[in-house]
């Protein structure tokens, strides 16, 4: 879920799931983004120079394991 990801995580948005506009910029597909700010909500700055919110409850985001 959403909930577990910390500050500095690297995410996917997986369409597959989401309620949101897939076909939007700031809901990229097959673009990582970091998490950058975790409050009622969590704030993900992507690679493509957007940004959006994601509801903790919701699991359209993907942890990378980047090792």
């Amino acid at each position: 879920m959403n909930k577990d990801l910390e500050i500095g995580d690297r995410v996917l948005f997986d369409p597959s799931v989401s309620r949101w506009d897939i076909n939007s910029p700031s809901n990229p597909t097959n673009i990582l983004g970091t998490v950058s700010e975790l409050n009622y909500l969590i704030t993900v700055d992507w690679e493509n120079g957007e940004f959006n919110t994601y509801y903790p409850e919701d699991e359209d985001l993907i942890l990378v394991d980047e090792q």
